[in-house]
């Protein structure tokens, strides 16, 4: 019994029977993830810590390894092959036998009908023996894929683990990306590559053999023409390796290019830079199109060269054949026309097979490349001697490369559960030394110790995952209870917020926390490091965005309550708290001057005595006062789930998808209905030439009383050369169409994608926004006008096929009628799952390459937890989801390809029984019926590829759909129209800002964010904006610059409703610093002044006034200097002066700074406010600031509270001490 139940279970496996009910759920629903099938056992992926080791001394050795751990799979897959190409072989020889036996039939002394029965049988199962080997080749080999697709992806995630921060600064995330997306999939297609250059082989050597037979030493000419030319393809070869190359660079370019933009969409919207992005994103998308044109055409040529070729063997074959005296019979001339067929296949394939396999070359010598970066040491921590001590410096030094700074000669032991506080001023080194500790970065010289692998980390710029707060919170935590994450959240000064958001702790934080404010993000930072299992805390700057009573609770309860035990390293510009620490570290130029007590060092350190005397007296006040009054305001923010999913049409792509991307081939001229009819006519006669080919090769060897045999051949020769032409120009044709289109729909999805409204941003992950312009325009690029003018020449060569097979054989209709019609249902029953499931496939990547692309933002967090086991299983988890998708998209492709051939195998059985009757009877020669055979026989090749074709069509088109999505997003309102209201060149003039009752909110069904504001800010002005996080600060700046429209109310500057201004006109007078410092790889210039509009002059003075003149003296490049992505290569402190720089050059009227200075310490932020008030008399200033110190001596205060203005008056000392200002004695 059990053996029964086995066979049954390898019947079920063999024809794929597992997958019928998912087809037919496909028929009654619309399939869901939850729908498809488990897995195969042997893709599923090993979640063994231990990756296994490969070599990686050179392409071929990368290469052989990872072919030899799927040797098994790839032995299997192999062998179907050799099963379909030897039935592929075998198919010449049925057609000379049919074809002869139909000859003798004719003749009074000829075979008898039962003679040539067996081979019409032969006939219809020759087709069932192909599908068979061939479809379980594809499946096999597919499974393979797979396999080395999860294994170069797990090598790329644990290598990407271990980066070191030098690696990090000369790769980019998008490079990065691509290694895990493109290039692993065109390694992982190598198996397949070699199988097909196998089946190439064999099949040109068998074709080859035949000819000799069939020919004799005239075959030897075609096998000399053969090796004269196949060196041509080996120059094409070499010259596709640089095209490749060169559009490979062109593409990565591009892809890197919008994925900072998009990263940096508020920036773009704040300095008015999306004309200039459209000029040079067009300028960069220009070079990699012609690079695309330049590939497509060298591909293009190479297939029509190899057609070409075999065009050429088989006309000089026959015209030697003929002119040696031999006879051509119909028998012998048909049989040669399916063997060069057969051959034309192997050949034509080859330029595709050796450019996919030159892109697998490539793409393994770039991941080889990144698997050979530099990594983090991995013997982090060590035992110390000394009992007392937890870390400890010996003689170190740590140099940058390519600037003057450096740390030097550290001597430092740190005691445990010490607090130690790491002060001096912006780029002194103080993040510097916490990397040393984590061991981002290694010492030049010297050595570190530290005697723990339990590290916090709290990182200046706040790690934020795209999850809800509790996932942000445990980071991978299973065995917290409730007590334990409220304690957090009391101590972090999170709870009231938590209570105040719409969805609690379930609430979803957008990509880099975007819907939370800056001091939000840094305290659910400080949550998340409290719930961790630490000994050692490091703190980077983590009270920089938070206001000053929030940062005395955090000091009080947290850092010196809570974390009393541990050793405690802070690394600050606050230095309210100094005397509460055991130690301080005063850092200058890259050395320790001063160590030990506040008291120790005020009386030893001089430069240290100046840089705090000079914070008491800024920040006198502020000592002595608290913003204890100041309620605290909802958040405000967006509804709990902020990041919307991915879309997915349902159904059958629409019609007006199709039409649309027809309408983008003809372009936007008003020649393009005949550009459309061009095309449909090019592919027609392209499907049309073949069969006038082959029908004039079976007809003049039939009359040779008619025409002479020499003249039927060279009559032949000028059909097939008039054929050729006609291809070439109709490729060409399609290529330039297809690139146009592409052109068409990038820009148009570019230009509505700048336009888009910030809170389309916040709401949509980078990630997929990227892959619309990277994956999806790819498929748009490259694939979708050869899958559509595939799909309408299979069409064509369907109807051709049917109708020859009718005309010379009517009564066939009664066995391919009710085939056509079990076909019909059959097709659709597949494609209804197919497609759905195909969509999936494609929805099922974004995730694993977000996840990835987050994972990489966060190194120096995740490795400070030792977090990698959790961010790689997620990782795994993702893989899986996505895998489990493709297999099931793989399975459904092969359930229905391995029943067509049994359909076909009807048909052609059919057509064979309906010839023989037919020339016995005398109604057709047996010339015209091996013609109709050949094309029965290769029907059901005709009929599973049309399907195939357009399956791949649709899900081609899926990233039109997805395109189109994005060219229809609501823009913002009135961007770049005509203004409603014309205003000055000089616009705003004064800079008087008035508020009139003004209420906005994020979105229609939220609350509101601002209530009723009603404030007048004089002209020339200098504001402080001060209030509670979440109390709508930074919401004011954003209802300015309009990102929020109000829904009541006005904002009028020099009298004038900025809502009847258009957006270009309004934002480009506007100057502002965010709080989150943006910027871009590329130089410091092109970060200051991106678009040339400044002299060098200008940008000088610039950073002399914000303290930056000496620092890019220092690089050895100066303004040239390379600046890594996101501004990796500089601290967080110097990117905000950098950023404060830049919004100073734009010389506005009107200049915004939200928590600008927030990462300076006090004695640069004191000489950035003297800047400000000395170079920007006359302008009016708004700051946002935490720091009372900051706007003490501006000439308003403005207490914000719950979107309501609190007061505004000029904040005197009485006044700053007022209970009217909420600012009590603590």
């Amino acid at each position: 019994m059990y053996i029964y139940v086995k066979m049954y279970a390898q019947f079920k496996n063999f024809f794929f029977l597992n997958v019928s009910p998912l087809v037919k759920l496909g028929q009654e629903k619309i399939l869901e993830f939850d729908d498809l099938l488990p897995s195969p056992e042997e893709i599923k992926i090993n979640r063994d810590l231990k990756v296994k080791p490969i070599d990686l001394s050179s392409q071929k050795k990368f290469m052989f390894a990872l072919l030899m751990e799927q040797k098994n799979l790839v032995l299997k897959a192999w062998a179907f092959y050799l099963l379909g190409i030897f039935s592929s072989l075998s198919t010449p020889l049925f057609v000379n036998l049919f074809i002869t036996r139909l000859t003798e039939l004719t003749k009074a002394n000829g075979g008898g009908i039962y003679h040539i029965l067996p081979v019409a049988i032969g006939i219809g199962l020759i087709g069932v023996f192909i599908g068979i080997g061939y479809q379980h080749n594809f499946y096999s080999i597919l499974l393979a894929n797979l396999k080395i697709i999860a294994r170069l992806n797990r090598l790329i995630f644990e290598q990407a683990l271990k980066l070191s921060q030098k690696a990090r600064q000369n790769v980019n995330v998008g490079d990065v990306v691509n290694h895990m997306s493109s290039d692993s999939e065109a390694i992982a297609d190598f198996p397949m590559l070699l199988g097909d250059l196998g089946w190439a082989s064999i099949l040109l050597i068998g074709s080859v053999s035949m000819l000799f037979y069939y020919l004799g030493w005239t075959a030897l000419v075609a096998v000399i023409i053969l090796a004269v030319l196949m060196p041509v393809t080996r120059k094409i070869a070499k010259n596709f390796i640089h095209l490749e190359d060169e559009m490979m660079q062109k593409r990565d370019r591009r892809v890197t290019l919008m994925s900072q933009i998009l990263q940096s969409m508020r920036l773009v919207k704040y300095f008015v830079w999306e004309k200039e992005i459209e000029k040079q994103v067009a300028l960069v998308r220009s070079e990699e199109v012609s690079a695309r044109k330049k590939l497509a055409k060298t591909e293009m040529l190479s297939g029509l060269s190899f057609v070409a070729i075999s065009t050429l063997v088989l006309f000089v074959s026959l015209t030697l054949h003929v002119l040696r005296g031999q006879v051509l019979t119909p028998a012998l001339v048909l049989t040669c026309v399916s063997l060069f067929g057969l051959m034309q296949e192997p050949i034509g394939h080859l330029p595709g097979v050796l450019s996919r396999l030159i892109n697998a070359w490539v793409s393994a010598k770039r991941i080889i490349s990144f698997l050979n970066a530099d990594t983090v040491t991995e013997d982090l921590n060590v035992e110390l001697s000394t009992v007392d001590s937890i870390i400890r410096f010996n003689h170190l030094t740590y140099k940058i490369d390519g600037s003057t700074f450096s740390l030097r000669n550290l001597n430092l032991e740190i005691a445990k559960g010490s607090t130690v506080a790491i002060v001096g001023a912006v780029g002194a080194g103080k993040t510097t030394l916490l990397q040393l500790l984590l061991r981002e970065v290694n010492p030049s010289e010297g050595s570190i110790f530290v005697g723990s692998n339990k590290l916090g980390y709290v990182s200046q710029e706040s790690y934020i995952l795209n999850a809800t707060v509790l996932e942000n919170l445990k980071m991978g935590r299973t065995d917290l209870s409730d007590e334990q994450i409220q304690k957090a959240l009391f101590l972090s000064n999170m709870d009231r917020d938590i209570l105040n958001l719409p969805g609690g702790l379930l609430t979803e934080i957008g990509e880099k926390g975007v819907n939370l404010s800056g001091g939000q993000k840094q305290r659910l930072s400080l949550a998340r490091c409290f719930l961790q299992e630490t000994e050692i805390v490091l703190l980077d700057d983590p009270f920089s965005a938070v206001d000053v009573h929030t940062e005395k609770f955090l000091v009080q309860n947290l850092l010196f309550d809570a974390w009393r035990d541990k050793t405690r390293i802070i690394a600050t510009h606050r230095l309210e708290a100094l005397e509460k620490f055991d130690r301080i570290l005063f850092l200058e130029n890259g050395e320790i001057t001063g160590d030990g007590k506040l008291g120790d060092l005020m009386e030893n350190c001089p430069g240290f005595k100046y840089f705090f005397s000079h914070h008491l007296d800024i920040q006198g006040a502020e000592s002595d006062s608290s913003l204890d009054k100041i309620l605290t305001a909802k958040d405000n923010l967006p509804e709990s789930r902020l990041m919307t999913d991915e879309d997915r049409e349902q159904g059958a792509v629409k019609g007006s998808l199709y039409w649309d991307y027809i309408k983008a081939l003809g372009g936007k001229k008003t020649n393009q209905k005949m550009i459309i009819v061009f095309l449909g006519v090019g592919v027609l006669l392209v499907s049309i030439f073949p069969l006038m080919t082959q029908w004039w090769l079976s007809w003049f060897p039939a009359h040779p009383e008619r025409m002479m045999p020499i003249h039927g051949v060279m009559v032949y020769g000028l059909i097939a050369l008039i054929s050729l032409c006609t291809q070439m120009a109709n490729q060409i044709f399609w290529l330039q169409r297809g690139i146009n289109a592409g052109i068409e729909l990038h820009d148009s999805m570019l230009s509505c994608v700048l336009r888009a409204p910030v809170r389309f941003f916040d709401s949509t992950p980078v990630g997929r926004l990227l892959q619309r312009f990277s994956r999806d325009l790819e498929a748009v690029d490259i694939q979708l006008q050869w899958s559509f003018e595939a799909a309408v020449r299979c069409l064509f060569q369907i109807v051709v096929s049917l109708f020859l097979i009718i005309v010379s054989v009517p009564f066939v209709l009664v066995v391919i009628i009710p085939v056509g019609w079990f076909y019909w249902k059959f097709q659709l029953a597949y494609r209804a799952s197919a497609r759905e499931v195909k969509r999936m496939d494609s929805i099922r990547r974004s995730p694993r390459y977000a996840h990835f692309k987050e994972t990489l933002n966060g190194l120096p967090v995740i490795r400070a937890y030792k977090k990698q086991s959790w961010f790689r299983e997620q990782f795994f988890d993702l893989l899986e989801k996505s895998q489990k998708a493709s297999v099931n998209n793989f399975l459904l492709n092969r359930w229905f390809s391995l029943r067509i051939p049994f359909i076909g195998g009807i048909v052609s059985g059919a057509t064979a029984f309906s010839l023989i009757f037919s020339v016995h009877n005398n109604l057709l020669t047996p010339s015209v019926a091996g013609l109709v055979i050949i094309y029965s026989m290769s029907f059901w090749g005709a009929l599973n590829w049309g399907i195939r074709i357009l399956s791949d069509l649709e899900s081609r088109m899926t990233s039109i759909e997805r395109i189109r999505f994005m060219t229809q997003i609501s823009s913002e309102i009135d961007v770049f129209s005509s203004s409603k209201t014309t205003v000055d060149e000089n616009w705003p003039s004064r800079g008087h800002i008035k508020f009139v009752e003004a209420r906005a909110r994020y979105d229609d069904s939220l609350p509101e964010v601002v209530k009723g504001l009603s404030v007048e800010i004089p002209a020339s002005a200098q504001v402080g904006i001060v209030g509670r996080t979440g109390a709508g600060k930074t919401t004011l700046f954003q209802m300015i610059y309009r990102f929020i429209n109000l829904h009541s109310g006005t904002i009028e500057i020099d009298g004038i409703d900025i809502a009847s201004i258009d957006l270009e006109t309004l934002r480009s007078r506007l100057a502002i610093i965010p709080q989150d410092p943006t910027l871009f790889m590329g130089t410091l210039r092109s970060n200051l002044d991106p678009y040339s509009r400044k002299s060098d002059q200008e940008i000088w003075k610039v950073l002399r006034d914000t303290e930056l003149e000496e620092l890019v003296l220092g690089f050895k490049l100066g303004l040239e200097t390379l600046i890594s992505d996101s501004g990796a290569n500089l601290s967080q402190g110097q990117r905000q002066l950098f950023c404060l720089a830049r919004a100073l050059l734009l010389d506005a009227k009107i200049i915004m700074l939200d928590e600008a200075t927030a990462s300076v310490d006090v004695v640069s932020d004191a000489k950035i406010q003297r800047v400000l008030r000395q170079e920007l008399k006359g302008k009016t200033v708004l700051i946002i600031a935490h720091r009372l110190g900051t706007v003490a001596d501006l000439d308003f205060l403005m207490v914000i509270n719950e979107g309501q203005l609190e007061s505004f008056k000029r904040p005197t000392t009485e006044h700053l001490l007022a209970s009217e200002f909420g600012l009590l004695p603590t």
